[in-house]
C-alpha cells in the first residue's frame, strides 16, 4: 500500500523528519533568543514519539509500543504544564 524505505514507511518517515527539523530549528531559537521555546520542543518531542508509535502500530511491531506511547503522553503534558506554568 505504502512505499518503503529500508523498512519504513514513507508517510512516517517524512513526519519524522519534518518533526526533527522543526526541534532542531526550534532549539536553535531557543539558545540564540531569550523567548522560551522548551515548552514548544517538548511538545514536539512528544509529537514525534506518538509518530512512533503510531508506525509500531500500524506495522505490528509493537514490542514497545506502550513505552512509546506513555513517553509520548508524559512528554506533552510537560509541555503542556510548563506552558500553562510559566505563563
Amino acid at each position: 500500500m505504502f512505499k518503503t524505505w529500508k523498512g519504513r514507511r514513507l508517510p512516517f518517515l517524512a513526519l519524522d523528519i519534518l518533526l526533527i527539523i522543526f526541534i532542531f530549528h526550534a532549539i536553535l531559537i531557543t539558545l540564540m533568543t531569550p523567548l522560551s521555546l522548551l515548552p514548544l520542543v517538548w511538545g514536539i518531542l512528544g509529537l514525534a514519539f506518538l509518530n512512533q508509535g503510531v508506525e509500531m502500530f500500524v506495522t505490528n511491531k509493537r514490542q514497545y509500543f506502550v513505552l512509546t506511547l506513555s513517553t509520548s503522553v508524559f512528554l506533552i503534558f510537560v509541555s503542556v504544564y510548563q506552558y500553562f506554568g510559566s505563563v
